[in-house]
């Protein structure tokens, strides 16, 4: 049995036999055997992690993660062994929280990795452009491994555009080894079954609190209570781009597609400017989506939360694709497969507040995936990343043809978490140091961050697709670089995006014709 299988199968038999011993604590001979069980699954899940090929801090951290989850949820169990109802109730719903929400945790922990040690995902490690023509029974076969799945990865509705839907997802059995995985990698490139083969990478994000600063009541006629503890509101002057839309006609409501953990699509300060593409993604666990759409499109002045771009619910609508678990955690084939989803629903902006580190020196499905998504009228606008790095090592920030957007903070000079973005085909900056925003049940937090830096771009970008729903990425670029203003360190960071510069210049230059 590999590592990650052992680790997986030992603690849910630990937190298992736990639970259920501390329900049956007064049983004696079932405690007694329960008590067996969770001996022999710790001393498995122990000896699971110290056979893992990962460092001693990490070790700890896991360690102190899982023992934590096994000590609350023992704990729920031993104050409700009172009632035998509500204890086995309180066992199926703690049963229930572990399998939606620990058990995607304990899969990707030791997943297999590529050699750099980035995690694969383990419903499809290997992402293959099949050829043109190739049965994918020819792939199965080839793989010569009873236990290896080739799935089809993508649907995309126009077929006749891309080679997206000749896109399969290998999923390997889960002992699988590293160089396992490499051998059947180099097989398939010289088989001649596939056009291209990578790896199907693990992405996963973790918000990063910030802290909520109240500054100066900013030069608005808003009666949004929180708007005193938005600092990019004053410094990205957003008064004067409500007043410069206030005299402009619009031609279409643009729309806003979140790619992210979900989004609460019942918050009070974003029902009015959100419309549901599927139920399962109005809600949002994580809080990270939700933190995102507040700042792409908050309700303005309507006495609630906070203020936005958006002075009415006129311009702009936004959505919600759920591409990562409710723990923050997806894959390249999930990101794109929401990239197709929102593109086949006509969005006009797709906001990508993630990404994580890549093996691939290029990734062929995240450029095909951008250029379908380019085809039916999207422009896609990617976090750079919060590893203090060049954006470059970053998918999907790396793909070409992307606007990348750093963070600045209230001084403008590059937030220190922040990947530069010199060398990238559309790099621009935004605010994305304490950025205060909507959070799942009417609740608003302070995170930092280059995907809190996103949506800002992608609000504006929405913006310049009411008045001009046929402007595509590079016209959108040009003019938010001419219009904005440098950084302390724009060769780093790129320009800083001012909207209502933006806007001015977008609405002379349409009427500027005529």
């Amino acid at each position: 049995m590999g590592v990650s299988l052992l680790y997986q199968a030992s603690y849910l038999a630990v937190f298992s036999a736990l639970l259920m011993w501390m329900l049956l604590a007064e049983y004696k001979t079932a405690g007694r055997y329960l008590s067996f069980i969770f001996f022999f699954a710790f001393t498995a899940w122990v000896i699971s992690i110290i056979q893992s090929d990962t460092s001693n801090s990490a070790k700890l951290l896991i360690v102190f993660r899982d023992m934590i989850t096994a000590a609350v949820g023992s704990l729920i169990i031993y104050q409700a062994r009172s009632n035998k109802m509500i204890g086995i109730l309180a066992l199926i719903g703690m049963f229930f929280i572990m399998k939606i929400w620990y058990l995607p945790v304990l899969k990707e922990t030791f997943a297999p990795a590529s050699p750099n040690g980035i995690p694969l995902d383990q419903d499809g490690e290997l992402l293959i452009d099949l050829a043109h023509d190739v049965d994918p029974q020819m792939l199965r076969d080839a793989l010569d491994n009873p236990g290896a799945k080739v799935v089809r990865a993508f649907y995309p509705a126009d077929e006749a555009s891309t080679d997206l839907d000749e896109y399969y997802l290998i999923d390997l059995p889960e002992n699988i080894s590293d160089e396992e995985i490499a051998e059947i990698k180099e097989l398939v490139e010289k088989s001649g079954l596939a056009d291209w083969v990578e790896e199907n990478e693990v992405v996963s994000i973790e918000p990063m609190e910030g802290t909520v600063t109240q500054r100066r009541q900013p030069r608005s006629k808003l009666n949004d209570p929180f708007i005193d503890q938005q600092w990019a509101f004053e410094a990205l002057q957003v008064s004067d781009l409500h007043e410069v839309l206030s005299d402009i006609s619009i031609v279409k409501k643009a729309r806003i597609a979140i790619l992210d953990t979900g989004v609460d699509g019942n918050h009070e300060d974003l029902a009015d400017n959100y419309f549901s593409l599927k139920k399962s993604y109005d809600r949002d666990v994580k809080g990270h989506g939700t933190h995102v759409a507040g700042i792409a499109a908050a309700v303005s002045n309507n006495g609630k939360g906070i203020a936005s771009f958006l002075p009415n619910d006129k311009l702009v609508t936004i959505t919600s694709v759920k591409v990562l678990t409710d723990m923050g955690m997806g894959s390249q084939a999930t990101i794109i497969r929401g990239m197709i989803e929102a593109a086949d629903h006509g969005v006009d902006v797709i906001s990508m507040s993630l990404g994580g580190r890549t093996n691939e020196s290029k990734q062929l499905a995240y450029t095909q995936a951008l250029e379908y998504c380019n085809s039916r009228g999207a422009i896609v606008v990617v976090a750079a990343g919060n590893a203090n790095m060049n954006a470059k090592e970053i998918s999907p920030a790396n793909t070409p043809g992307v606007i990348v957007v750093s963070a600045v903070n209230s001084k403008f000079e590059k937030a220190f978490f922040s990947n530069t973005v010199d060398g990238m085909d559309f790099p621009i900056a935004a605010p994305g140091d304490d950025i205060f925003s909507t959070y799942p049940r009417n609740q608003y937090r302070s995170f930092k961050g280059t995907s809190m830096a996103t949506p800002f771009v992608a609000s504006i970008v929405g913006i310049m697709k009411c008045l001009d729903p046929d402007i595509a990425t590079q016209k959108a670029h040009e003019i938010l670089v001419s219009t904005g203003i440098d950084s302390k360190s724009t060769a780093s960071t790129g320009r800083i995006i001012q909207p209502s510069e933006a806007i001015s210049w977008l609405a002379g230059s349409i009427k500027e014709p005529f």
